[in-house]
């Protein structure tokens, strides 16, 4: 069973006091990253979740080091050509 830390607040008030028909308030909360990330690891089967997301990853990871590369080729080249 996961747990979720979502918290949502609604809030209504009568029209009778407000120019409005009716007011309504949200809150929602979030835990931080690090509480999610602890939640993640003593509770859940990451490993297997890491192993999923593991092409994703390695996927973006490519991709940024070619665009750092393509980003990088113009000034690389005028040192090396000097």
């Amino acid at each position: 069973m996961e747990r979720t830390f979502d918290m949502t607040t609604i809030t209504a008030a009568s029209s009778r006091y407000f120019t409005k028909p009716q007011i309504t308030r949200r809150t929602v909360y979030k835990a931080s990253f690090l509480r999610r990330l602890r939640y993640l690891v003593e509770h859940t089967a990451w490993e297997e979740k890491a192993l999923l997301y593991a092409a994703r990853a390695d996927g973006i990871c490519l991709g940024v080091v070619i665009g750092a590369a393509l980003y990088l080729a113009p000034i690389l080249i005028k040192i090396f050509f000097r």
